[in-house]
């Protein structure tokens, strides 16, 4: 689902993106808001905002964190498997239970896409159906959330101006959700500064950014502003099971102010936000022991987790106060003064910030007092955690964890910021194969990714 659809607009590659969970929010040197002192254009403001919801719907949203703790829960088996065979293997019997367990809620809060081939070149789409079904969706365990009726999937048709047809499943989730609402939100700041809606979606891939709408109005039976969009996806991401939440929020939708059925949508919500209300006091007691004692025999990893958890409490404290946090982004104004004013106020960010000639730089946007300002040694624990989990999560598919020599290439988050890359030359495993940039002996010392790898592996063999 991240295959942003800057690339198409800016037409060099990936000018923004979001790792979930490493929590590596990557924006290439044409999009630098700090560019030589000069204004950013709304065009590069939009692009950080889109990219500062996801972070923030990953980090204050219980979708966003379900998904994080069941990511974080196969990092034991994945390094178990590792030590008992270096080049990887299928994961033993006795830990397949745990794996379908995590997988499965795992697909529950993101969501998934069926039938659509492999690298499709979406064309501008003249119309989209939607029809509900339960055929591909998977179970849900009963549970105290009273959101949990069922995973709800849609049967989606595009229709392209040529006339031809694509049919496909689509479980809405994490994913489709919140680039629907990031996309909306940036449409709107960049309308605000005078382009027209057609310029904005002209550039834009019709699926998954220009497919939320659309689905929302469907069920709903008429159009909706951007704001009532905003606020059926992001209370729904505020549920364990966000594809039914946000068909019931849509449904409610369907009745004006003042009827009974509106008076009901109130009351539905209110019950939602109580749940993550209750959901975020469980994460304080539970989930942050649970991933301390899952980073302790690390003193790295468990120093980044310090940092790590102090941004969970930020987001979940900004999120239960302000609710839809994200109609702040709609209804204040976005230059880059009013972000830079909204991310100290709702949550700290990190962003990995491209600069000319293949370099960057890893900066902190904060407040005095707020983990921005933490010392340097404890940023830097959090780089080795952030790389640890980058590492763990690049061999997690949708169903399974992924082997050693079939994982896909992927550059270093830190290249171009990294000290040691730069004295060894660029070394292309750093662009490629980080993981592997040590044993091939490109790199002499030990950099950060590789200090992540060794620091996850050692919580094992320390456990053991």
């Amino acid at each position: 689902m991240y295959s942003f659809h800057e690339e198409e607009v800016y037409k060099s590659g990936n000018i923004g993106f979001f790792r979930p969970h490493s929590l590596i929010t990557k924006i290439d040197s044409l999009a630098d808001l700090s560019d030589d002192g000069k204004s950013a254009s709304p065009r590069v403001v939009a692009l950080h905002v889109h990219e500062y919801i996801h972070y923030l719907h990953n980090l204050s949203t219980l979708s966003g964190l379900n998904y994080l703790t069941s990511s974080l829960l196969l990092i034991r088996p994945l390094v178990k498997q590792y030590e008992s065979d270096a080049l990887g293997c299928e994961a033993d019997e006795s830990m397949k239970k745990h794996l379908a367990m995590a997988f499965k809620q795992i697909t529950l809060a993101k969501g998934h896409v069926k039938h659509v081939p492999k690298d499709y070149v979406w064309k501008k789409v003249k119309e989209w159906t939607f029809a509900k079904s339960n055929s591909e969706a998977p179970e849900v365990q009963e549970g105290e959330d009273d959101t949990d009726q069922g995973a709800v999937g849609f049967d989606v048709t595009a229709l392209f101006y040529d006339g031809v047809e694509l049919e496909f499943f689509l479980l809405p989730g994490l994913d489709f959700i919140t680039e629907g609402i990031a996309y909306e939100i940036e449409r709107a700041i960049r309308m605000k500064a005078e382009e027209s809606r057609h310029e904005v979606d002209l550039g834009t891939p019709d699926f998954p950014y220009l497919a939320y709408g659309p689905l929302v109005e469907s069920i709903v039976g008429r159009k909706v502003s951007s704001e009532v969009k905003v606020l059926i996806g992001s209370t729904a991401l505020l549920t364990s099971n966000p594809s039914a939440a946000l068909y019931q929020l849509c449904e409610l939708h369907k009745y004006e102010d003042g009827t009974p059925q509106a008076e009901f949508r109130k009351v539905y919500i209110n019950n939602i936000e109580d749940q993550f209300e209750q959901y975020a006091e469980y994460v304080r007691t539970n989930i942050f022991p649970m991933f301390k004692r899952m980073f302790s025999k690390s003193a790295v990893l468990a120093k980044g987790m310090q940092v790590y958890e102090r941004l969970i409490i930020q987001a979940l404290v900004s999120r239960i106060h302000y609710k839809c946090i994200e109609l702040i982004f709609l209804n204040e104004p976005m230059d880059e003064k009013g972000f830079t004013s909204a991310v100290m106020k709702i949550l700290e960010r990190i962003v990995f910030q491209g600069k000319p000639n293949f370099a960057s730089e890893i900066k902190w946007v904060g407040h005095k007092g707020g983990v921005a300002s933490m010392s340097h040694d404890m940023h830097e624990a959090f780089s080795v955690l952030q790389a640890s989990i980058h590492y763990a999560q690049h061999h997690l598919t949708a169903t399974h964890i992924e082997t050693k020599e079939r994982l896909k290439e992927t550059a270093c988050p830190f290249t171009g910021a990294c000290t040691v890359e730069h004295d060894a030359g660029r070394p292309e495993a750093c662009r490629r194969t980080p993981w592997a940039a040590k044993s091939s002996g490109d790199i002499k010392v030990l950099c950060t990714y590789q200090a992540g790898i060794d620091a996850l592996q050692s919580t094992i063999r320390k456990d053991d």
